[in-house]
């Protein structure tokens, strides 16, 4: 869980490999583990998916302006109202295709 005061999150749940989560998503993580070559402390890459190690949290921010998908943010000034992040139509998997 995260702390209140944490501004920076990955914004992807996807435990797909790169290739796929590019083939489905513009704004998923892709776990290239850029974030985790910036700020070692600060993320974890577990099954293809970057996270945020909230006990060094206050460091994560330096990654966000290198993530190439851009689904590290900060929300240094607040939340925003709605979801402006996920305006980006994905589309769905058919039925029996392989994650």
């Amino acid at each position: 869980m995260a702390p209140l005061d944490a501004t920076t999150h990955v914004l992807c749940n996807s435990h797909d490999k790169g290739a796929l989560v590019r083939k489905y998503c513009e704004v998923g993580c892709i776990a290239c583990q850029i974030c985790k070559k910036q700020v070692p402390e600060a993320y974890a890459i577990e099954n293809f998916l970057a996270t945020v190690v909230y006990e060094h949290y206050d460091k994560a921010s330096a990654a966000v302006e290198k993530c190439p998908t851009k689904c590290i943010r900060d929300f240094i000034d607040g939340y925003p109202e709605g979801s402006s992040f996920a305006e980006t139509t994905v589309p769905l998997r058919k039925e029996g295709e392989a994650a």
